[in-house]
């Protein structure tokens, strides 16, 4: 699936995640290798992380936390 960020074309194979709190979404970018913030209409894109193979994204808006696992060679990496 694509998703249609600040004229950028994102792949979002990874995960998409909604701070309720901040009206922002993050997403995976997993082709290449990066967690994207965004607002909800898909402008001011900032990356958050460079990672490789970016997989899940949690968020604790409430307090302020924000979690990412990423595929290692042998198994998917916890928070």
């Amino acid at each position: 699936m694509f998703l249609m960020l600040d004229s950028q074309l994102v792949d979002i194979s990874g995960d998409v995640a909604y701070d309720w709190i901040n009206k922002k979404i993050y997403v995976s970018d997993l082709l290449r290798g990066r967690i994207l913030l965004a607002n909800t209409d898909g402008s001011d894109v900032v990356t958050v992380l460079n990672i490789n193979s970016p997989l899940a994204i949690a968020l604790h808006p409430c307090q302020g936390f924000s979690c990412f696992a990423f595929l290692s060679r042998y198994r998917a990496t916890p928070c």
